[in-house]
C-alpha cells in the first residue's frame, strides 16, 4: 500500500518484492550522490537490495558533471507483512558536508510483489 502524502510503501503480506526508484536530482553540486530503497525492518543503510551510487565519497576526485542527474536504483526485496520502504537521497560534496538539492518531479517509485510467503 502506497501512501501519497509519505511517500512510503507499507508491505501488505510477506513476500518478495521488486522495487525501483528512479531520481532526477537538481542541482547535482557534488561528487558523491547515493539513492536507495530502504526498509523499515533494516536500522541502517545496509540491506542494499536496491542502491545506486554516483562519483566517489573521497576528496581529490576530479571530473565534470552536468547540473542535473538521473538514478535508477531496482532489486529485489524479502518483506514481511508491514515492512515499510522509503527512498532516501544523499548529496555529499567533497568536504563530506550534504549539498542542497530538489528531487525533480518526473522521478517516480514502484513496487510489485512478486512472490507472496504463505
Amino acid at each position: 500500500v502506497f501512501d501519497e502524502r509519505t511517500g512510503t510503501f507499507t508491505a501488505p503480506v510477506d513476500g518478495f518484492f521488486y522495487v525501483s526508484a528512479n531520481v532526477r536530482v537538481d542541482p547535482k553540486d557534488s561528487r558523491y550522490l547515493r539513492v536507495i530503497v530502504k526498509s523499515s525492518a533494516d536500522p541502517g543503510f545496509t540491506d542494499g537490495a536496491a542502491h545506486v551510487i554516483h562519483g566517489a565519497p573521497a576528496s581529490g576526485s576530479t571530473y565534470s558533471q552536468p547540473r542535473y542527474d538521473t538514478y535508477t536504483a531496482t532489486g529485489v526485496m524479502k518483506l514481511n507483512k508491514g515492512d515499510q520502504l522509503n527512498v532516501w537521497v544523499f548529496n555529499i560534496n567533497e568536504s563530506r558536508t550534504v549539498v542542497p538539492y530538489v528531487v525533480d518531479s518526473s522521478s517516480g517509485f514502484s513496487v510489485v510483489c512478486l512472490k507472496e510467503l504463505v
